[in-house]
């Protein structure tokens, strides 16, 4: 009896420091300058690797930093031509981004020799530096969303664009007051075994910035019926992700912002929850071509570009 007492004591005191934690969590999403977040109405740049990154892993971000008022772009450094598909996968990151809140003339393709869709490439960390810190400029961003040094699938791809918003933060190029946030890769049970991490988020739940409502949990679930629009019979992209039963949800089984710089996010039982990234670490939004093969850093014409009204293409 005395023990069942002691374990009954331990998990009341577990449950209640759980629930604290929860609790604290909730006040802290009512301020998302507490939350290390810039306020509402400041400009948030998404950089991706491939098409269809932004459903996979960065959807209930998106959303939920779209509620706070932040006005949404996407930078995506390749056209995901590895098997060929880069004009189907263009169209279908237009939709993905449509669905998402994110409108066409704020989306910008690199399709550049210099950044191919290819796993086995190393894409240079100094190249993709220079091109996404011209494209912060120029756009005046204040928030840049990544991932962070795992890449959530180990992907060299994405890996590249964790190592060049690093780099720019070690070395105070960004803009004053830019904040970085990285996806938090998860190890490979958390991420696959759905509902049983549900305890696991809960007790990390102090980190949180935001949940998911139940009507931007039915948004992000109408980004697979788009990609089965553009390729009815296309294989999934060489990212694996798993898809929800019912084929509805396209997004990876975690993902939350968290502190010191990472951020991930949770779709568990149609909830997303954001966890406070960590910060690695302002004018009208423009967009720019570049001549195939052209070294980003040398354009002397980014100064003089003008917004277009359909996604932009770095060839």
């Amino acid at each position: 009896m005395e023990v069942a007492g002691v374990l009954l004591c331990l998990a009341a005191a577990v449950l209640a420091w759980g629930l604290l934690r929860v609790w604290d969590a909730w006040e802290r999403m009512k301020s998302q300058e507490q939350a290390g977040l810039p306020g509402g109405g400041s400009r948030a740049l998404l950089v991706t690797a491939h098409p269809d990154d932004e459903a996979m892993f960065f959807a209930p971000t998106i959303l939920g930093l779209a509620r706070l008022g932040h006005q949404l772009s996407l930078l995506c450094f390749s056209a995901g031509d590895y098997y060929n598909q880069g004009e189907i996968r263009k169209k279908e990151l237009l939709q993905s981004c449509d669905v998402l809140g994110i409108p066409s003339s704020s989306v910008t393709i690199i399709d550049n020799r210099d950044f191919p869709d290819n796993p086995a490439v190393r894409w240079d960390p100094g190249r993709v530096a220079d091109v996404l810190l011209r494209h912060i400029e120029l756009n005046g961003i204040d928030l840049v969303v990544t991932f962070d040094a795992g890449g959530v699938s180990g992907h060299s791809n994405h890996v590249a664009l964790y190592a060049a918003a690093r780099t720019l933060c070690a070395e105070g190029k960004l803009p004053k007051g830019c904040k970085v946030l990285a996806l938090q890769s998860v190890n490979r049970l958390r991420k696959y075994i759905s509902l049983l991490d549900l305890p696991c988020s809960l007790l990390l739940a102090c980190d949180a910035i935001f949940v998911l409502t139940h009507q931007e949990v039915a948004q992000a679930q109408m980004l697979q019926l788009q990609k089965d629009k553009c390729r009815p019979q296309a294989v999934n992209s060489h990212l694996h992700t798993p898809s929800v039963k019912g084929g509805a949800q396209p997004a990876t089984p975690k993902s939350q912002l968290t502190p010191r710089g990472e951020a991930s996010f949770s779709a568990t039982q149609g909830r997303a929850a954001g966890k406070r990234a960590s910060l690695l670490g302002p004018q009208p939004c423009v967009h720019h071509h570049l001549p195939r093969g052209r070294d980003p850093s040398e354009n002397q014409d980014l100064q003089n570009c003008v917004p277009v009204a359909h996604p932009s293409v770095l060839q």
